[in-house]
């Protein structure tokens, strides 16, 4: 994903994870994410405590092969 982007002439990437969802912050955090901040989002009536997951260079944040 973050060859694509890069090739795609982005900077940098982000997006939002269940802030309990253990393996995928795991996950991320091993492809070179790394946490931001933090919100309560409201869905369908549920409030949802998610984190923010952001690569600031995508050419330089990939992980190695």
């Amino acid at each position: 994903m973050l060859a694509e982007l890069a090739g795609r002439g982005f900077r940098s990437a982000g997006l939002w994870v269940l802030t309990g969802n253990e393996p995928a912050r795991r996950f991320y955090e091993a492809m070179g994410g790394r946490s931001a901040e933090t919100r309560i989002d409201r869905w369908g009536g549920l409030a949802l405590d998610e984190t923010a997951y952001v690569w600031d260079d995508v050419a330089e944040d990939q992980p190695p092969r």
